[in-house]
């Protein structure tokens, strides 16, 4: 039996089946804690030292000069694991994770504060082993570090492929949103006269400019929108328009 992760998506695919079947020991590891919230990082270091496991928290790094690559936040030693406690709210914490995965060499788990969403994607691209909710009760997160300190798998691949999956589109639906709305309203004009299979005469004619105007306004509308030729705007306005419903 997979250990309750009390929240409704089935996040139970994230720790492997036979999870139960280990001896309920306390691992060989040291920990490695960071948390936004520096109370909630202590609350957990005394838990985990009740449990007789060697416990450092290290600060969130969210300041410039903790941010850029350079000196380590801990060293790096056999059995390292890091778990970090974050909200999962906004990109902003992004740049936290990546520091800590970057400067404390050691698989990390994620606590999660907000549910199932693409930043969980995101996280993993960071180069997170694992990421759950903090729903997660100690007995389940002490056996997922006892796991990770010995480099077994803690995650199904394909559960993390998803979870990236999601986080792309995302990012390819922002840039995409990004450019189609970076067009001044007559390249707006334009390009939805093309996409309804108007030509550039007969859009001079409608907008009672010359078809050189036109072509400038085209021309501009390829350029903003990372696209070489007509064919291919009218194809990234169309799925633009498929993608926001409109």
């Amino acid at each position: 039996m997979t250990p309750d992760l009390a929240v409704d998506a089935p996040l139970a695919t994230l720790v492997r089946a036979d999870h139960a079947d280990l001896p309920a020991t306390t691992p060989t590891a040291w920990i490695v804690l960071s948390a936004e919230q520096p109370l909630l990082a202590e609350s957990l270091r005394l838990a985990l030292v009740r449990r007789g496991l060697d416990t450092l928290v290290v600060p969130w790094p969210d300041e410039p000069a903790e941010l850029a690559p350079g000196r380590l936040l801990a060293p790096a030693r056999p059995g390292g694991v890091g778990v970090a406690l974050v909200e999962m709210a906004s990109e902003a914490e992004l740049d936290g994770i990546g520091a800590l995965v970057e400067r404390v060499p050691v698989r990390w788990l994620l606590l999660a504060h907000r549910g199932p969403n693409p930043l969980w994607g995101a996280a993993f691209d960071r180069g997170v082993d694992i990421v759950l909710p903090t729903t997660t009760d100690l007995d389940a997160l002490v056996d997922l570090v006892g796991r990770a300190a010995r480099g077994e798998q803690l995650l199904d691949e394909r559960r993390a492929d998803a979870l990236r999956a999601v986080w792309h589109d995302v990012l390819a639906m922002d840039t995409l949103r990004s450019r189609v709305r970076s067009l001044s309203a007559r390249e707006t004009q334009v390009l939805r006269l093309l996409y309804g299979g108007t030509g550039v005469h007969e859009i001079a004619v409608e907008l009672g400019v010359s078809d050189s105007t036109v072509r400038t306004h085209v021309a501009a509308v390829l350029r903003k929108l990372g696209v070489a030729s007509q064919l291919r705007a009218v194809a990234v306005y169309d799925e633009y328009l498929d993608r926001t419903g409109r």
